[in-house]
């Protein structure tokens, strides 16, 4: 791997399937919810990582974990307010779930924390699939060139 490639990386394998199936031998991996020893090696290497996820208390405390671990290397891709509402809520929290989204500290986080405790409903990555796709073709291209 050439030092200091970008690297893409969401949660669900679906997702990371269909941007596969749009993008091919763009630079990405799925975690499938945890993040594992390959993904850290990557970041060993020097490689900045854009972590995607989806818009649940799980996912919000991933980023989070990462972002405090790994500042320098960690950027977050399509989660932000706007994104969060792209996807259209509608999975219902539990009391269980909203409490858990007051560990957010990250400030672009926070936001969609407490956007999602106000409305108390998860949103899904699934939804926001054809922009990733035209974020990877811009860095990808990019980077081939």
């Amino acid at each position: 791997m050439q030092h200091g490639n970008d690297v893409w990386i969401v949660e669900n394998s679906g997702v990371c399937s269909k941007l596969l199936d749009y993008e091919p031998g763009a630079p990405i991996i799925s975690t499938n919810g945890q993040f594992k020893l390959a993904a850290l090696l990557l970041i060993a290497e020097g490689c900045p990582l854009h972590y995607a996820s989806d818009f649940d208390p799980e996912g919000l405390g991933m980023a989070q974990r990462l972002l405090d671990r790994y500042p320098e290397h960690v950027q977050l891709w399509r989660m932000g307010l706007e994104d969060y509402s792209k996807t259209s809520p509608l999975k219902e929290l539990s009391n269980e779930q909203v409490e858990k989204l007051k560990s957010t500290r990250d400030s672009e986080l926070l936001e969609v924390a407490e956007d999602m405790r106000r409305l108390r409903k998860a949103g899904y990555q699934e939804a926001l699939v054809e922009l990733m796709v035209v974020d990877l073709r811009e860095k990808h291209v990019k980077l081939k060139s």
